[in-house]
């Protein structure tokens, strides 16, 4: 590499989980503590560039301020709706698209990754429009089911 490109080159800004591990956002591969890691798949990767931006930033926000294994299924929710819609964008018709996939014991899939997409919104990163929040903000959503693997 020449001094020039080197010059041009981005500096990585690492930022720390709230393990304490560190990671670089721009990465597609992050470890958030010693059992945890997200490994950015090529469907996520597909998605449309500036949605992928805001996605990656406001995962970060979550990864430097909640539990690595919450941010973990945030990345896992948000993978599903990816796959099962096969969508680039996150508008409104894929909420839609993806609601009506979902049959009522899985319906807390999208009741679990709602709070993180008015979340990206509230943030300010590109990606999640107000459309978007408002739909999401009017359903009446299934949580997860609480205490049956404790029961299993």
């Amino acid at each position: 590499m020449t001094k020039n490109a080197q010059k041009n080159k981005p500096i990585a800004r690492l930022e720390t989980s709230k393990d304490g591990y560190l990671f670089d956002p721009t990465c597609d591969y992050w470890k958030l503590n010693k059992d945890v890691s997200i490994g950015f798949q090529k469907d996520i990767l597909s998605i449309d560039k500036d949605t992928l931006n805001g996605f990656k930033k406001s995962l970060s926000r979550y990864a430097k301020e909640l539990s690595s294994h919450h941010t973990a299924n945030m990345y896992l929710r948000f993978q599903r709706l990816i796959r099962d819609t096969q969508c680039v964008l996150i508008d409104t018709n894929s909420i839609l698209n993806w609601r009506s996939m979902l049959d009522s014991t899985n319906e807390w899939y999208l009741g679990s990754l709602r709070g993180f997409l008015i979340s990206w919104h509230e943030f300010g990163y590109d990606g999640i429009s107000s459309d978007v929040v408002n739909l999401l903000e009017s359903m009446t959503l299934k949580c997860n089911p609480r205490g049956v693997a404790v029961r299993n």
